[in-house]
Parts: C-alpha cells; sequence; structure tokens
C-alpha cells in the first residue's frame, strides 16, 4: 500500500472527527464523497500498475540455440556465399544512384536569320535618320552663316532724341530726369529680309525687346526708344540681336541721379 493513500486516509479521518465535535457531519458529506472517488481511481491505478509490471523469466524454459555447423569441423568452409553478398550489395548500389540521360541524337538550335535582318534594318534606318539630321543641321547652320555675312552693324549709339533721322545728344551718361532714351543704329543689310531686336538690360535683367525688319540697304537706320524712370539709375546696356540670337553688337551707358551729378 503507498503511503501516499495511508497519509490521506488519516487526514480524511482526523477531519470526520472534528467535523463530529463542531456538530457539521452534514458539511463534510462532499469530503467523504471525494474521499471515496480518490479510493476508486486509486485501485484502478493499482491495478493497472500491476498489469504492466515485467513477468518472472523462468530461466529453465529458454533454450540455448546450438552453435555447430551441418558441415564437418576438418573440412573448409566455402565463402563464395559471403562474397556474392558483397556483389550484390554493390550491385544493388550502382543501380540505386540515378545516371543522367544522354541523348545521342541531339536536335540542332535553329537560329531565326529574321532577327538579324531585322537589327540591320533599324541600324540603317537609326543611321539615315542621324544623316538627315546632320545634313538639316548643316543647311541650317549654312543658312544661319550666310544671313550672318550678310548683315553688318556699322553703328550703335543711345541719344536723348532723333530728328531728321539723326541722333540728337548722343552719350554714355546720363541723368535720370530724362523722360527717354534711343538706341541708333545703322545696319548693312546685303540679303533679303531679315528680323532684328534690340533687347534694353538694367543691372543685367531684360526690360523690354524691340522687334523690326530690315529691308536690303547699304546702311539701314532704325531706332527703339525705352521709357526711363527716375529710380531706374545704374548700369544699362542694349543688344542688337538677329533672328538666331546672334549677337551684332551692344552699347553700355550709365544713368545717374541729379544729386550725384553735382
Amino acid at each position: 500500500m503507498d503511503i501516499t493513500f495511508i497519509i490521506i486516509s488519516i487526514v480524511f479521518i482526523i477531519f470526520i472527527i472534528i467535523a463530529y465535535f463542531l456538530k457539521v457531519l452534514r458539511l463534510s458529506i462532499p469530503l467523504v464523497m471525494i474521499y471515496f472517488i480518490f479510493c476508486f481511481n486509486y485501485l484502478i491505478d493499482n491495478d493497472n500498475y500491476d498489469y504492466n509490471l515485467p513477468k518472472k523469466i523462468n530461466k529453465q524454459n529458454i533454450k540455448k540455440p546450438k552453435y555447430y555447423s551441418k558441415t564437418k569441423s576438418n573440412e573448409p568452409v566455402d565463402n563464395t556465399n559471403k562474397k556474392t553478398s558483397i556483389g550484390e550489395k554493390q550491385t544493388i548500389n550502382d543501380i540505386a544512384v540515378p545516371k543522367p540521360i544522354v541523348s545521342y541524337t541531339p536536335k540542332p538550335i535553329m537560329i531565326d536569320s529574321n532577327v538579324n535582318k531585322l537589327d540591320e534594318t533599324e541600324i540603317n534606318n537609326i543611321t539615315s535618320d542621324l544623316i538627315m539630321a546632320d545634313n538639316s543641321n548643316n543647311e541650317k547652320n549654312k543658312k544661319q552663316n550666310s544671313e550672318l555675312k550678310t548683315l553688318q552693324l556699322n553703328e550703335i549709339m543711345i541719344c536723348r532724341g532723333i530728328y531728321k533721322r539723326n541722333p540728337i545728344k548722343p552719350g554714355i551718361n546720363f541723368i535720370n530726369n530724362v523722360d527717354s532714351l534711343f538706341c541708333y543704329t545703322k545696319i548693312s543689310n546685303s540679303g533679303p529680309k531679315q528680323e532684328i531686336k534690340h533687347i534694353w538690360y538694367f543691372e543685367g535683367m531684360e526690360i523690354t525687346s524691340v522687334s523690326y525688319n530690315i529691308k536690303t540697304s547699304f546702311n539701314y537706320r532704325s531706332w527703339s526708344q525705352k521709357t526711363i524712370y527716375p529710380n531706374q539709375t545704374g548700369q544699362w546696356r542694349v543688344d542688337v540681336i538677329d533672328s538666331y540670337d546672334n549677337v551684332l553688337g551692344t552699347r553700355d551707358f550709365t544713368i545717374k541721379s541729379i544729386s550725384s551729378s553735382y
């Protein structure tokens, strides 16, 4: 009998005795039921434990194997069977290892010739496009150079007025009490009619742009006018450019305040 069962039984009896003296035996009914369940489980566990124990083996009933050979002791033992078994193992191992499958009739690789033809046509198209672009650029440059040769800036000046197509009071220093200034130019054009621009700059920033056409002339006189405000004192510049934004000439001038001029 297990010592755990004995201890639990003793504790159970003690609780029953205490309940009897306290006159609360009814309250000990659940404890009695738990104790009976414990006893029932304990008995079942002991039966299973006894069933699983190994039985004692009777040494007398064990028969010893007889180690003797059918062949006589003087006859040599034939080991051919052992050798054949080793050979069989080797053949089994050889069969178990898979070998790669090699085709003895390989198929030829077919290359589509249209791919090369397509590449050649694309290359030819790209080459022709580049040639056409170069030709167009060359023609544009030739036209630009020819037009540049036909234009020549003979004279450029800043003045306070124009009278009978001639400049009045030209200079490079002006006072801010002027109402406006003029950029007067003389340009030779030996080719067809072309466009010319006067671009006015104040402190490096473009203020206004005036465009006009120049006819074929040996000395074509033209001008542009710009209103000058009293607070626009500083460095000014006028650029004369053609239709390709090539600068034909430039003129710098300064506008000072009245107080600084005295």
